[in-house]
């Protein structure tokens, strides 16, 4: 009993140091994503062709614009519009789309959607309602009520909503966001976007663009990051001081990579020999707005730079679990060890003296056999019923099934000679 707990307690521990092991041994990647995403703020603004784009359209002059209808409807004595009385209904403006997403995203924070609106006739009142949507599910909903918008002047309405806390709601790749609007304008009015000045849209916190990694060799100095919406690299605010100098984005060239969609900018180094390349780098769909990250990397003659600290940790954690299930493997093999001894001991004295392998064989004869003299002690103790009589019945009349051993004694045939008697 003390050695099957032993047993018990040898494999609990080689299976709670593999399982450690394991996780010591995951992908440093892997632990940044169970930290909560930190979300910076951005805009989506309302483009031509009913479109959602992360860049301000730089066209000041031109812009688009959709009507909002008018929603009052004179129902007055019974719907006759006799009299000048009626209700204002709500009426759908339109939806903007975004393209597919190319990664999964977070957002957070406050959404605040500001529209242009104007009538060049008169000033006019209007409802409106928001809806940030996934596809075909709603994310969030803001509205205003009682929007007044001046005749003749463009008007910026504004809506906010928040999100939840803890930055979980997600777009998956491939999913689009969208935007609905939705008014309820009693004398209709005019919505305006798609230029730098009447720059309709929605801010709210993401991560779609986020640096992957700054990097140098010895010909490039290389910035490496991801944007969810694919926006054009040469309209990306991007800033590099590389010795505090900053570097024109004329010397900048980019590779797109594939491997982990991606996108790299390379800036050719000038002085590529014995000189210590602190480098500043700042990117952003605008450099107002969602500024995404800032990074210094500074190298020293090109060596890398490592974490010997965190290394050693990290080795020294393996050895104690590599120690750990050492220990419990040699704790297994003495309590197996332990065991065949004790069956060696039921053995008769000539079998005891063979070698190891010959006493397990002998006891495993030993075992097979005492099985066999189970079986046959076991079958001799059986004993086989007696057939009984049962009766059944067929569909006309009553019939009777006789025991197998019991034969039915056949009917002789008189001769010819007992007939004449």
């Amino acid at each position: 009993m003390k050695s099957a707990l032993v047993f018990r307690l040898a494999s609990a521990l080689i299976l709670t140091a593999l399982i450690a092991l394991g996780a010591v041994l995951l992908p440093v990647g892997s632990q940044a994503q169970a930290a909560p995403p930190q979300l910076t703020p951005m805009k989506l603004f309302m483009m031509e062709g009913m479109s959602l784009e992360p860049l301000r359209s730089q066209v000041a002059d031109e812009f688009q614009a959709v009507t909002i209808p008018d929603g009052f409807v004179r129902d007055g004595l019974r719907g006759f519009g006799i009299i000048p009385l009626g209700h204002t209904y709500w009426k759908p403006v339109g939806t903007w789309y975004s393209q597919s997403v190319r990664q999964r995203i977070n957002l957070g924070g406050q959404m605040e959607v500001g529209v242009w609106c104007t009538n060049t006739e008169r000033s006019v009142s209007s409802d409106f309602i928001f809806q940030l949507m996934k596809d075909d599910s709603v994310l969030l909903q803001a509205s205003v009520s009682g929007a007044r918008i001046n005749s003749g002047q463009d008007t910026l309405v504004i809506a906010r909503a928040s999100f939840p806390p803890g930055n979980d709601t997600t777009i998956d790749p491939g999913s689009v966001i969208s935007l609905y609007i939705q008014a309820r304008c009693n004398g209709g009015a005019t919505l305006k976007f798609g230029s730098s000045s009447l720059d309709s849209g929605f801010s709210f916190d993401s991560n779609s663009l986020s640096i992957h990694d700054v990097r140098i060799t010895r010909q490039n100095v290389i910035l490496e990051y991801k944007d969810a919406f694919m926006a054009p690299w040469t309209k990306i605010y991007t800033q590099i001081l590389v010795n505090k100098l900053i570097v024109p984005n004329e010397k900048l060239t980019s590779l797109s990579n594939s491997l982990n969609l991606s996108r790299e900018i390379y800036w050719e180094r000038e002085n590529r020999i014995g000189q210590d390349i602190e480098v500043f780098v700042t990117i952003g769909y605008s450099p107002e707005l969602n500024i995404s990250t800032t990074k210094i990397l500074k190298l020293v003659h090109s060596k890398v730079q490592v974490d010997l600290t965190s290394i050693a940790f990290t080795i020294l954690k393996v050895v104690v679990m590599l120690g750990i299930i050492v220990v419990g493997g040699v704790l297994l093999s003495i309590l197996n060890k332990r065991k065949w001894n004790k069956r060696f001991q039921r053995l008769s004295e000539d079998k005891r003296e063979g070698s190891y392998k010959e006493k397990k064989t002998a006891w495993r004869a030993m075992r097979n056999m005492r099985k066999e003299a189970r079986k046959d002690r076991v079958r001799s103790r059986k004993v086989s019923p007696e057939p009984v009589e049962k009766e059944g019945f067929g569909l006309f009349k009553r019939t009777s099934k006789r025991p197998a051993d019991r034969k039915d004694k056949a009917v002789p045939i008189p001769s010819a000679g007992d007939l004449e008697l």
